[in-house]
């Protein structure tokens, strides 16, 4: 039965009684009853969060370190035996991952404080090796025809003496003979990868002597599978390894070109014997179709008929997985090769009510190989929703048809991945990406990839830099970068910031959106969403106004406060003036002194400040610290000295100034202070 351990337990409350039972597991008066007790537990297949029974039979069934009170192979046997009794579904897993040991784990059993208990010692190799022994014993008894318990036992078959390994190949043989073919292929197929691993990697310590994998060949021999296309699947596998019996070993010079060459050979000379033989490729499909991808598809169009179209094989490919996948790599594969009648394979497949799926895939590889307008021009809306899911390599010649088709039909993450693909192979003009980015806030928007951001980055930062200085497109790209403000920096918001370093009405505006006013009574019933995104913008504004190339014009930036306090009257937010500005002030460049601020907003700040302008300055600057790692208080002593040091400079001639770095060496002198003692008392 399947329960959660929620339910039987309350929250968490599970791992206190699994600590309890390894505490008894430790003592040998108590070991059995609760090793009993444990294994019925775990027989209930309950679903844990952290801590599980798993962990627990990890450690007590080690074979290289006794970490409860069995301290014998001889008592680890009778717990496998009573664990098989108990438990019979998990304890095979248990016993198996003992052998296989290269699950991870940390730290011993939970032993009790104060009562005698076993403490973990490690085990003699002699012991181990019949530890290991008896488990492979338990192990070959309860094999059960399961496909997936012999593709394991396959791989430890090599640590186990000679007589052994022969019984259990005999073993192995005859519950071959009880399973249908795909199992027995299925086998087949992991000894065939076994071969080739330990005859790749043979300068490696781990691979086993080539006169062992003699005997892996010639039980590969024995086995014989009655279907014969089940044969040829292994060709196909989704893996690299596959399918060379003796591949030159990866150390010598060239090996990787002289494998690669003999396993297009043998797969070309294979599927000639296929088709030969007249074999049917359904059944083959088939069984590729159960991988999560195969290439079977691309290597047909390589060596299948000559490698020529062949219509009736695409059929026969489609008929056997839902998806499609391999009769459209096939397609695909030789789409890029030779003409194929498009048309005739579309309308066929809308008459045969073939799925959306497979349809569109057909319409992609059309688009990538022709020079005319694409067939899926002509096809319906919901086709063309589905094709422009996913963004299309199409020729050159077919660039703007791309471009406005991939707009109306494709989700905005998409656009975007398919201007910077085509900007990528041939780059667009300044214009052509300002073109592109007309109307997209319309577009829907799926949530992006993890290249989204990238690509709104880099296409955004070639407007910026040609239109940065024409003010009619510089405000369409500041309502981009506003637009975009999750996947931008404020470092990379160029436009917008150029904008408000020079418009007092700009930021106003910001403030009317996030602040109160001054003596409204009543709630700013802003929209929710549009109140968040005017605070977001205000956290991420973090400029000095008037600032270019780090330098503050003074008669610009006087002008910029005045206009700034105008506005904020006209508002009903004069309170908010001197909080503000203090903030903004923080973002100034340094002075020509090497002291910061720079010397206007010094000017500006003895002008203006105020002991709110001082606070909120100095939050400013306490804030842009960010994260930082503790150092008992030795960083904060720097910081602290660095501020004096800068007060002490500005205060003969900027005495308001002054005064907010001497505030903040304050506060970091005691933040300094604090870290210190929190150091000697042991708090990190």
């Amino acid at each position: 039965q399947n329960q959660s351990s929620d339910f039987l337990f309350g929250r968490n409350a599970y791992i206190d009684i699994l600590w309890g039972i390894e505490e008894f597991l430790c003592q040998k008066e108590y070991f059995w009853r609760a090793f009993r007790w444990l294994l019925i537990l775990d027989s209930y297949n309950i679903e844990y969060k952290s801590n599980s029974p798993k962990d627990i039979f990890t450690k007590v069934f080690c074979t290289w370190m006794n970490f409860s009170s069995l301290e014998t192979s001889e008592k680890k046997m009778m717990a496998a035996k009573i664990a098989f009794d108990i438990d019979y579904c998990n304890t095979w897993e248990y016993l198996y991952s003992a052998i296989d040991n290269r699950g991870s784990m940390v730290g011993e059993l939970l032993s009790p404080q104060y009562r005698e208990h076993e403490n973990m010692r490690a085990t003699t190799v002699a012991e181990m090796r019949k530890t290991h022994l008896g488990y492979f014993e338990f192990l070959i008894k309860h094999m059960d025809f399961s496909v997936d318990r012999w593709k394991k036992m396959i791989n430890l078959l090599e640590e186990l003496p000679e007589e052994l390994s022969k019984k259990v190949f005999e073993q192995l043989l005859y519950e071959l003979s009880q399973m249908s073919d795909e199992e027995v292929m299925r086998i087949k197929n992991e000894i065939r990868h076994l071969i080739y691993r330990h005859r790749y990697f043979s300068s490696s310590n781990w691979s086993i002597p080539e006169k062992k994998i003699v005997e892996y060949e010639k039980l590969l021999d024995k086995i014989n599978i009655k279907t014969p296309e089940y044969e040829y699947s292994y060709l196909f596998a989704n893996n690299h390894d596959y399918p060379l019996l003796h591949p030159v070993p990866y150390k010598q010079e060239g090996g990787r070109n002289d494998n690669e060459l003999a396993k297009q050979e043998l797969i070309r000379d294979k599927l000639t014997e296929f088709q030969s033989c007249g074999y049917d490729l359904t059944i083959l499909a088939k069984v590729c179709a159960q991988e999560s991808y195969s290439p079977l598809g691309n290597y047909l169009a390589k060596y299948w008929n000559y490698g020529k179209w062949d219509f009736a094989t695409f059929k026969d490919l489609l008929s056997v997985q839902e998806s499609g996948a391999i009769a459209i790599d096939y397609l695909g594969s030789l789409g890029g090769r030779e003409f194929l009648p498009y048309n005739t394979i579309i309308e066929d497949l809308s008459n045969s009510s073939c799925s959306a799926e497979v349809l569109t895939g057909v319409y992609r590889i059309e688009a990538h190989s022709t020079k005319e307008i694409p067939l899926v021009t002509f096809a319906s809306e919901p086709i063309k929703k589905e094709f422009w899911k996913n963004c299309v390599y199409c020729n050159e010649c077919n660039k703007s048809w791309v471009l406005s088709e991939c707009k109306k039909f494709a989700t905005l993450d998409v656009y975007l991945d398919q201007i910077q693909g085509i900007h990528y192979r041939n780059s667009l003009s300044a214009e052509q990406i300002y073109e592109c980015f007309e109307d997209i806030e319309s577009m829907p928007y799926s949530g992006g990839n993890q290249m989204t951001s990238y690509h709104v980055e880099h296409l955004i930062s070639v407007i910026q830099e040609a239109y940065i200085d024409e003010p009619k497109k510089c405000i369409r790209i500041a309502h981009l970068e506003i637009f975009f403000i999750n996947l931008l920096d404020w470092k990379n918001m160029k436009c917008f910031r150029h904008m408000i370093k020079q418009s007092p009405e700009l930021f106003a505006q910001l403030i009317e959106g996030v602040f109160k006013k001054d003596h409204d009574t009543v709630e700013n019933h802003l929209k929710e969403t549009y109140a968040h995104n005017m605070h977001m913008i205000y956290e991420k504004a973090q400029f000095c106004p008037a600032e270019s190339n780090g330098q503050v014009s003074e008669d610009k930036l006087e002008q910029w406060i005045e206009k700034y306090k105008q506005l904020l009257i006209m508002n009903d937010q004069e309170s908010l003036f001197t909080v503000t500005l203090g903030r903004l002030f923080s973002f100034s460049p340094l002075g020509a002194d090497g002291h910061e601020p720079c010397e206007t907003v010094r000017k500006m700040i003895e002008k203006y400040g105020d002991d709110m302008l001082n606070r909120r300055y100095q939050t400013a600057v306490y804030n842009r610290r960010g994260v930082f790692s503790p150092s008992a208080g030795k960083e904060e002593l720097r910081m602290a000295e660095k501020f004096r040091e800068n007060a002490q400079y500005l205060e003969p001639y900027y005495p308001k100034t002054a005064k907010i770095f001497y505030g903040l060496y304050e506060t970091y002198k005691k933040e300094s202070e604090r870290e210190r003692m929190d150091a000697e008392n042991g708090w990190y």
